[in-house]
């Protein structure tokens, strides 16, 4: 032990007199432990795919707050153990190793998360980590009930292989064209992520938004040259073209439509998906503005179920494509909040797809209220919703949050499923409709069924009631013959937990020294002082600390011996419980690590986690790593697709937070008009005037030799 070491033990023994001081100490780390638990419960609950994952480390960590409390009530009679030092860095350790486990389960429970950051070999990796961590923190806590057996931990395995199968699966079926699905989608949410970061800086900076729709010229939209009562529909609001005299769509009066343009150019980014409306673009004829959309022969679902009966084999695949819209609009980031058969559009061949945007919006973006159109849709609100709109409190409605649980259920409560049984086995495909309706009708959100599993239940419905070849599209009309048309919502109250933690006065008392008092030692240069803090803070599972001690033990500082490889390996640990810059630092050793000698399997995952660590750091407005990956997809490096336009968004994304070499590249590309890109010297200079502010020597060196010296002059 050293001598900081030694000091700080023996001020927690002089001012751990009595039972309340020793709880002031301990106070702040559990009430911290106690919420963390609380957010990661609540994860396990709203977990939209990986459910039994989150579970699994759901139940660890509320089991041990249970121990916890009950410990922490009886401090008085456990004085000796709580004054040792040991104890007290066990606990620290225990609130580090939470922090990363909420991290993990937040981004694992959602498809856009699990797309964009792992695949099942990385999921596997991070859990089985995570969870030794957990046991070793029990075992230091003298909680070793909770440390996993080896009966559980083939229990846990085999759900946990289970849950990440059926999500893989879920995404191969989204048909959008392409091989590698998880790869094409996780750069669709890169580039909604960017178009979302310009919205989210306009806002700020600006009230116009500099994000707009594609634009099409009305000369390229053509009249049907056999016209039918049905080309004009809804008083005139929807009106059918042709676009470049080949494809059907509609025109779609925008008079009332309340998204942003903004909005409209995120769906525009959903054109490959076969089961979302495609949004051409923006238009303008007679006067108006329109939306141009795909044209839906049929109408709405809605439409349909009202004028015909649908044979019900065909039922089983409108269903199981809605749910794979669904499942596609999560995995980009999107929810689509108004789902019901009059938004479902219903194409010649009978495919459905999923429509009316105007009240979706990005995940992680402003909850939107419908408080005006709840006449329209309240019955087919989930009961949680129904009770946020039925309270007058304005914090209360507020504070509900709209979930993938809301759209799995409000995309059950129609007609749909209803209609006269012509063979035996309709009855039987109703019967297997009805399970499936309470699984998810389940009051209770978390209870409700998982997406992937709906899927998969759909799937194996289409397989097994194929659609006879004799099966005519849809037939005439006829009287539902069963009871129980109008289905009333049903209200139910969540009980609120009870605290498990009395509030007791905090007292300035610590026994390590606080990171925050090492990063002060560090820019003072006092090394010697801030390697102890990373070192003991580090030990303690501090993602923090473990990126000060990989970056002292990458300089040294004349205090520690450099050590590049363990360095790494701190990094890492760092980086994959979300430390921005370490994730940056991660890949730049992973791509100098990257060797011509290498086997393609070894260069082909280096080259996977590489991008994957660069993403993590560019979501959190890493400029450098915006760069990496804007050079990256500009020129197809590391084995992706070249895509010019991803590559310039993250460039140019990286250029607005002043970082030179994006400036530079950006500023170089448009002086010389190089890759095909127009020529634009005017924006050249602009460029690479702003990288020479920034010191960029190779901007320097340009504009002086084109004698634009006189931004140099300060």
């Amino acid at each position: 032990m050293s001598e900081t070491q030694d000091a700080c033990l023996g001020a927690a023994e002089i001012i751990a007199d009595t039972a309340t001081e020793i709880l002031a100490v301990y106070f702040p780390i559990v009430s911290t432990i106690s919420t963390i638990t609380k957010r990661i419960y609540d994860t396990y609950h709203d977990a939209e795919c990986n459910k039994q994952i989150c579970e699994v480390l759901a139940k660890r960590v509320k089991n041990a707050e249970g121990l916890i409390d009950k410990i922490i009530k009886d401090i008085g009679g456990n004085q000796e153990k709580f004054r040792q030092r040991s104890y007290y860095l066990a606990f620290k350790h225990y609130e580090n190793t939470l922090k990363n486990i909420e991290e993990f389960t937040e981004k694992v429970s959602k498809y856009k998360g699990f797309i964009k950051y792992f695949t099942s070999k990385v999921t596997k990796e991070r859990l089985k980590s995570l969870t030794e961590d957990y046991d070793t923190c029990m075992r230091d806590l003298h909680f070793t009930m909770y440390v996993t057996n080896e009966q559980d931990r083939k229990e846990e395995a085999k759900m946990i292989e289970e849950s990440l199968n059926d999500v893989e699966e879920t995404l191969k079926k989204l048909d959008i064209g392409v091989d590698n699905i998880n790869q094409r989608l996780d750069v669709l949410v890169q580039s909604i992520d960017l178009i979302q970061s310009k919205i989210d800086q306009s806002n700020t900076d600006n009230p116009r938004s500099n994000v707009q729709a594609q634009r099409i010229d009305h000369k390229e939209l053509s009249s049907p040259h056999v016209q039918t009562d049905n080309d004009i529909r809804d008083n005139g609001n929807i009106i059918k073209k042709f676009l470049n005299n080949t494809i059907e769509v509609a025109c779609k009066s925008i008079k009332d439509f309340n998204n942003s343009e903004s909005e409209l150019a995120i769906l525009g980014k959903f054109s490959h998906s076969p089961y979302i409306v495609r949004f051409y673009g923006l238009t303008n004829f007679d006067n108006c503005d329109f939306m141009v959309l795909d044209w839906a022969e049929y109408g709405t679902l809605r439409d349909v179920y009202c004028k015909y009966d649908i044979p019900w084999t065909r039922k089983i695949k409108i269903l199981r494509n809605i749910c794979r819209g669904l499942v596609y609009l999560r995995s980009v980031n999107i929810f689509h909040h108004d789902l019901r058969c009059k938004n479902v559009l219903v194409r010649e061949d009978l495919e459905p797809r999923l429509g009316n945007f105007k009240r979706s919006r990005v995940i992680d973006g402003p909850t939107r209220n419908l408080g005006g159109i709840l006449v329209d849709v309240v019955h087919w609100m989930a009961p949680e919703l129904l009770e946020k709109y039925q309270d007058l409190n304005t914090e209360k409605r507020n504070e509900q949050k709209y979930t993938f649980h809301c759209e799995v259920f409000s995309g059950q409560r129609e007609k749909l499923l209803r209609g006269k049984f012509k063979k035996e086995v309709d009855k039987t495909i109703q019967e297997e409709f009805i399970k499936i309706i309470e699984k998810t009708w389940q009051q209770v959100p978390y209870q409700r069924i998982e997406i992937a599993k709906l899927d998969k239940k759909l799937e194996k419905l289409s397989v097994n009631y194929p659609i006879p070849i004799d099966e005519p599209l849809l037939e005439k009309n006829e009287t539902l013959d069963f009871e129980g048309d109008k289905d009333e919502p049903v209200f139910y109250k969540n009980l609120s937990e009870k605290s498990l933690f009395v509030e007791y006065k905090q007292l300035n008392s610590s026994t390590i020294i606080p990171l925050e008092e090492g990063i002060e030692y560090h820019k003072k240069k006092n090394h010697a002082k801030a390697w102890e803090c990373f070192k003991e803070n580090a030990e303690i599972g501090n993602k923090e600390a473990k990126f000060w001690k990989g970056y002292y033990l990458t300089h040294g500082y004349g205090i520690v011996t450099p050590d590049p490889e363990q360095a790494m390996k701190l990094f890492k640990e760092a980086a994959d419980y979300g430390h921005i810059e370490a994730q940056y630092r991660y890949a730049v050793l992973l791509l100098s690590h990257l060797k011509k000698d290498d086997d393609e399997e070894t260069k082909k995952e280096k080259c996977e986690k590489i991008i994957r660590y660069y993403k993590s750091a560019a979501d959190h407005k890493n400029s450098d790593a915006m760069y990496s990956l804007g050079d990256i997809y500009f020129n197809g490096k590391l084995r992706v697709e070249k895509n010019e336009q991803l590559g310039l968004e993250y460039l140019k994304s990286a250029a607005s937070l002043e970082n030179d070499k994006a400036l530079f590249f950006l500023g170089d590309i448009y002086l010389n008009g190089k890759f095909g890109l127009e020529k634009n010297e005017q924006r050249g200079l602009d460029y690479l005037k702003s990288a020479a502010k920034f010191k960029n020597e190779k901007a320097i060196s340009i504009l002086q030799g084109l004698q634009k010296t006189e931004i140099l002059i300060n």
